[in-house]
């Protein structure tokens, strides 16, 4: 607790003070959000903790991912990831992190357009999201469930990203970034208002590409035991060192993101669409060491059309169309004893992963006043899915299959949703928020998701607001069907349940405003991916084979119970003229996790204490701008402190991430320099090919963190 002490002291000494007593000013300074009711209204008035993240911000504080704006800027929310420069970057809030879930207990989307897929519900939030930060308009983070009005994934929070309208750019920029970490982006992006048969629109079309070449980490040495029959196992495609896995990476820590977003507004109508194809290198995994051919290819394509009818008697109607495709293909080379008959060859194990989906949602919103006191909302989403999923097994020398696909399926299926929701202002002081979402699954019995809340404005500038919120998330169909290698079907598995009651009070003042809340949350039934106990292991597949298995088995369970509490704290500030601006957040999270068999222990990678803070200032129109940010991240468990037989049981050291940006004009360009520095050279996930405890090798390898990270960006707008 003292630490949480510690570092609110820290942000707080960053914020200097300032005084404004215009009424006015309280008007300006507040944060307009949509996401959590899908209507405007203040984020003081609404149901949940929510973070607006500006363009102006992402700018000013060198910010180029959604992971990098939620660290640095989000309250009650971080984020973890074995590689810092962009790959598989995993989310928590509050306490609570699921490792492995791929990102699918948030809820992410763009423009209101759900991205999550279907299979496993992955979501990136990293570079292989492919969302070009410059066309953002501003990111909106909600915390706590959300399921009430989005259905599936939203048990952590929700996540909208807003584009900016293409008047907005009235022209467009070219970009170009380098970094010290070997990565390097370039980016173009178009937008116009016009008008067509006496209609306004606009259109945004923005692209870019990145790519990453390193940087270089050494790593290890890992000594691998004997595989059946005293085999030694091959660590390198080239078998120079066999049974030793580690030296440096040169080859194997790469990065390739291409990808395009278009939104169009016309009249009554809106299309937006996404294109995007993500290929990471594996540089950490328990294959071989540095292989440049390692890799997983995330590709997406996704479109939606929709119309909004403004009816009179303050009815809306809006009817969305969608459709989205996603696949994952992944490519591991390892020794052929792993795939079928050792006769000295390589075998690449190529998986594939499909999911389409596709659906219609219609929604009516009811303002009974016109004057925003009394507002009904309802609606209804039905959508079609299909999964499918293969892994093939080949002679990388010949490119001769080993044997045929194994772990095939194919699935469609249908999913249906309906939400109400009542908005009551009752008066300038008091207003309810009240509504319900049921999510049917042909697997599983229909899923009500209640969410109440009531806000208080007792004293002048300030507020107070109770809620209350359930959510679930049903797996994919994948996760629950699907056999894959070294991955054992699940026996039985539920809809993973939350149920989260919260405390907040706000209070603002000029261009101060400042939040505290409590809060409670119980999870039922939450999966995870379970690397099963030796005796576990034993019991499934025997001792005389088992003890010759190197790699991890792994199983998605149903891991009963966890309980989080704890409290979050912000504030932020800007001077009256917007030249000076600062602030800060602070969670302290207690989470334990209750295991079926009666045990209680602490979640990994998600600290108790998360926090971060940031001041900027504008020198003047014409003179550079300065953002210092800060990001701070307390002591956690490794991802595999439990049950892998690890000595001593591995854990990570608190984290602290400095930022500092300079950005600006010269000679009509715009400039923005930037440079990051890790107090800890290391983070919380085990990486190589030992993943359990032995003789040979008693303790775990944390993941390397690069100390000190530069990037320079050059930018030109037209």
């Amino acid at each position: 607790m003292r630490q949480f002490f510690v570092i609110t002291a820290l942000w707080l000494s960053m914020i200097p003070t300032a005084h404004a007593d215009d009424e006015l000013d309280a008007l300006l300074s507040e944060e307009v959000i949509t996401t959590a009711s899908r209507s405007e209204e203040s984020s003081r008035t609404a149901p949940g903790i929510s973070t607006s993240i500006t363009a102006d911000q992402l700018r000013t504080y060198g910010l180029r991912t959604i992971a990098e704006a939620i660290d640095f800027i989000a309250l009650g929310v971080s984020t973890s990831g074995r590689n810092q420069h962009g790959a598989a970057v995993e989310l928590g809030s509050r306490g609570v992190l699921l490792t492995g879930d791929t990102g699918n207990h948030f809820l992410l989307m763009v423009d209101g357009h759900a991205v999550n897929e279907i299979s496993f519900g992955t979501a990136r939030f990293d570079r292989g999201a492919g969302i070009p930060m410059e066309a953002v308009d501003h990111i909106e983070v909600t915390v706590g469930p959300g399921a009430v009005l989005y259905g599936n994934n939203a048990m952590l929070g929700v996540i909208n990203v807003i584009l900016k309208p293409g008047s907005n750019l009235d022209g467009g920029y070219v970009v170009g970034t380098v970094s010290s970490a070997g990565s390097g982006r370039v980016g173009a992006a178009v937008g116009q208002a016009f008008e067509w048969r006496g209609e306004p629109g606009e259109i945004l079309l923005a692209a870019e590409y990145f790519e990453r070449q390193g940087p270089n980490f050494t790593v290890g040495p890992q000594a691998l035991p004997p595989q059946l029959g005293g085999a030694i196992q091959r660590t390198s495609r080239d078998n120079s060192t066999p049974g030793i896995w580690g030296g440096t990476l040169s080859e194997g820590n790469f990065a390739r993101v291409p990808s395009m977003i278009m939104t169009v507004d016309y009249s009554d109508w809106q299309v937006i669409a996404h294109i995007k194809e993500a290929t990471f290198g594996d540089p950490f995994g328990p294959e071989f060491f540095d292989e440049s051919k390692t890799s997983t290819e995330d590709r997406s394509l996704w479109l939606e059309i929709s119309h909004n009818w403004v009816l009179p008697m303050g009815v809306d109607l809006m009817t969305r169309v969608y459709a989205d495709g996603y696949s994952r293909f992944s490519v591991l080379h390892r020794g052929a004893s792993q795939c079928g008959p050792d006769i000295g060859a390589v075998c690449r194990a190529e998986t594939t992963r499909i999911s389409r989906w596709a659906g219609l949602e219609l929604r009516t919103n009811i303002d009974w006043f016109q004057d925003q006191k009394l507002q009904t909302s309802f609606g209804v989403d039905e959508r079609v899915r299909y999964s499918g999923a293969k892994t093939d097994r080949i002679n990388d020398a010949t490119g001769a299959p080993f044997t045929s696909s194994i772990a095939t399926y194919e699935n469609t299926d249908i999913a249906f949703g309906a939400f109400a929701q009542q908005v009551w202002n009752i008066s300038r002081t008091v207003g309810i928020n009240v509504g319900a979402r049921v999510d049917e699954d042909q697997r599983y019995e229909p899923v009500l998701s209640p969410r109440a809340a009531v806000s208080v404005a007792a004293w002048e500038g300030g507020v107070a607001k109770a809620m209350y919120s359930k959510a679930f998330r049903a797996p994919g169909r994948l996760a629950t069907d699907a056999e894959i290698q070294f991955h054992v079907t699940p026996d039985e598995l539920r809809p993973e349940i939350v149920h989260s009651g919260e405390l907040v009070i706000e209070q603002t003042l000029g261009y101060h405003r400042a939040i505290v809340g409590v809060f409670r949350s119980l999870w039922l039934d939450m999966t995870e991916i379970h690397v099963l106990t030796p005796q576990e292991r034993t019991d499934r597949f025997g001792a005389a084979l088992d003890q010759y298995v190197v790699n991890e088995i792994s199983q998605l369970r149903n891991v009963s119970e966890i309980d989080s509490y704890g409290v979050n704290a912000g504030y932020k500030l800007s001077s009256p003229d917007q030249r000076l601006t600062a602030g800060g957040n602070v969670t302290y999270a207690i989470s334990r996790e209750s295991r079926p068999d009666g045990s209680d222990r602490e979640m990994t990678v998600a600290p108790q204490l998360s926090a971060n803070a940031r001041t900027a200032y504008s020198f003047g129109e014409s003179l550079p701008r300065l953002g210092i940010a800060a990001s701070y991240l307390g002591k956690r468990l490794a991802n595999r402190a439990h049950n892998n037989g690890f000595n001593p049981i591995p854990e990570a050291d608190a984290q602290l991430n400095v930022r500092a940006t300079v950005s600006g004009l010269v000679w009509g360009a715009g400039y923005r320099v930037s440079a990051d520095y890790a107090i800890t050279d290391h983070g919380p996930y085990t990486i190589g090919a030992v993943e359990q405890g032995s003789i040979a090798s008693p303790s775990a390898e944390l993941n390397p963190v690069q100390p000190f990270t530069a990037y320079a960006e050059l930018s030109y707008d037209f």
